[in-house]
């Protein structure tokens, strides 16, 4: 009984914080969809903003920032591909800021 207490009131104050941290989140999400496409990435803005969580799942992961940035110009098909490293560090700065020191400017 106090176990199924303790789990409700989690997931309650999970809910609320998913709530609360959701507008920003949007924010974030068309500031970074505007950026990148003003970069020159024409792709459909929830796949752009797809590829960069996935750029931070890899880092997260401790792939490389080069290899992160060969994903991205493969799967955004990006053209030139040197394109990716400005999308990177912008994803960075928007999803996952940890990482700043890891990609550079």
């Amino acid at each position: 009984m106090r176990m199924r207490v303790l789990m409700t009131g989690c997931v309650a104050a999970l809910m609320t914080l998913g709530a609360l941290a959701s507008p920003a989140a949007h924010a974030d999400d068309a500031d970074f969809v505007r950026d990148v496409k003003a970069m020159g990435f024409y792709n459909a803005s929830d796949n752009l903003i797809s590829q960069a969580e996935s750029a931070c799942y890899f880092l997260i992961r401790r792939r490389s920032p080069d290899e992160v940035e060969a994903r991205i110009a493969r799967y955004t098909r990006v053209d030139p591909s040197s394109q990716a490293h400005p999308f990177l560090v912008l994803a960075v700065r928007t999803y996952c800021p940890q990482f700043t020191d890891l990609v550079g400017p």
